[in-house]
This record gives structure tokens, C-alpha cells and sequence, in this order.
């Protein structure tokens, strides 16, 4: 059986949520343009609404602002793959989107700020404990953010789990912009080729995009689509399992 294909562009992005140890705050990440960011209190009761532009505000891009989210009917995909925690003393929720960028958001009065050189250190330490064991998640979007943050963070100790990845099965379909045709992106088994890379351990012979059509096959005894890879790749198709 070949590997089941996520969804992306039809099903709503997921809200991405992260309590204070205290249980003081709770935050939301939100698939939204006005309200992306939500902060509540321990009663529920909605504090702060930040819209993205608020959010990112100090945030540094290598391209244009519109080319770094993907706006469709599931949403705008900012949050995706990013990590977050508050900190002990509930004064500030720290986010790692996954170009990088570490924003800060003071919870008492709802606004991002600069983050500081040490907070940006001692985050970076916090976030790279977050990140490895989500290489062991059943979850495909986890791995994917697990291989993001552990390359860019080089976490050399993650290596043998991510190459362990190159073979994950998870996939969807993309087609436009530059993409001439629809295609089928292994996207966990980019993010960690991808991770490699910066862990200088580069697998560049491992393919992660392949045409639709050559791959992408409709299986009846599940009612789905399913991806069928080609004999040369270094998996054995019987090995192939559900993506979640």
C-alpha cells in the first residue's frame, strides 16, 4: 500500500495552542490574517488579539513578506511548523516559525517585542528540546517540524533519527506556481534532506517529489489516494504505511 496523502489545501490549517506552566496563560496560533495570535487567561477569557502583522513585526525575511505563507481555503499557513513555549515567570510566550525567526509577545499587554540576545540564546536551548522528540511523533506534521527546527538549530545529535526519516511516507499533492505539473512532495522526507544538509550530512540522492500522475493512484480497498513510488527507490513497497 502506498503512503495516504495529507490534505493541505482543503482542510483548515490547525490552531496550534501552548499553555503557561503556571496554567496562567494559554496562546493561540491561529491560521487567520486579524486575529493569528489569541491570548486567554486562566478563566478562558480572551486578553489580546494580535493580527500578523503584529506578530512579525520584527521578524526578518530572506524574500518578500507574500512569498513566505500560503494563503488558501484551509487558511494562511504562518504559524505551520512553528514551535512555542511560555515562560516560567508568564511573563512572555517565545514562537520559532520555521524560517527561523524568534518572536516574542509579552502577554500582559498583547504586543510583540525584540527578544534579546540572551533570551534568544536560552530559546534557542529550550527549542531544540521541543524539536527532537518530535522526530518520534505519529503525527507527519510534527516530524516535518522536528526535521525544520533540529536542522536550522544544528542538533548533530538528532542525525541518525532524521536519516531514519529519508524513507517517510507521508505526502501531498501541489500543482502551480513552480510546479508545471501536479506533484506529490514527501514533504517530511524534504524537511529532513533538508535538515541533513545543515547537519552536514547531505542526502542529496534521496528523491521527495515525483509527477502526480506517475505515482498518485486511486486504491479501492480504502477509498483513497494513495502514492505508489517508483521500483528504484530504496523502499520496498510492501514496507509502504499510512501517513497520519
Amino acid at each position: 500500500m502506498g503512503a495516504i496523502s495529507d490534505a493541505r489545501a482543503t482542510e483548515p490549517y490547525e490552531t496550534l495552542s501552548t499553555t503557561s506552566p503556571s496554567g496562567a496563560y494559554r496562546v493561540e496560533q491561529r491560521p487567520r490574517w486579524d486575529d493569528a495570535v489569541a491570548i486567554f487567561d486562566s478563566s478562558n477569557r480572551l486578553l489580546h488579539s494580535l493580527p500578523v502583522t503584529n506578530v512579525l513585526q520584527f521578524c526578518k525575511w530572506t524574500g518578500k513578506y507574500a512569498e513566505d505563507f500560503e494563503v488558501s481555503t484551509a487558511g494562511i499557513d504562518w504559524h505551520l511548523n512553528s514551535l512555542a513555549f511560555i515562560a516560567d515567570d508568564d511573563a512572555t510566550v517565545f514562537m520559532r516559525h520555521r524560517s527561523g525567526n524568534v518572536i516574542a509577545i509579552d502577554l500582559a499587554h498583547g504586543q510583540s517585542r525584540p527578544i534579546t540576545p540572551d533570551e534568544a540564546t536560552a530559546a534557542d536551548i529550550r527549542f531544540r528540546e521541543m524539536a527532537i522528540p518530535l522526530l518520534d511523533s505519529g503525527k507527519s506534521g510534527d516530524r516535518e517540524t522536528g526535521c525544520i527546527h533540529c536542522g536550522q538549530l544544528g542538533a548533530t545529535q538528532a542525525v541518525p533519527r532524521i536519516q531514519e526519516l529519508l524513507d517517510d511516507k507521508a505526502f501531498f499533492t501541489v500543482s502551480g506556481g513552480h510546479y508545471p505539473e501536479p506533484t506529490a512532495v514527501l514533504f517530511v522526507r524534504k524537511a529532513a534532506v533538508v535538515a541533513l544538509s545543515a547537519l552536514g550530512q547531505p542526502a542529496d540522492q534521496v528523491h521527495y517529489e515525483f509527477p502526480e500522475r506517475e505515482v498518485v493512484k486511486w486504491d479501492m480497498e480504502i477509498s483513497r489516494y494513495v502514492v505508489v513510488l517508483p521500483p528504484e527507490e530504496t523502499i520496498a513497497l510492501d514496507a509502504l504505511s499510512p501517513a497520519p
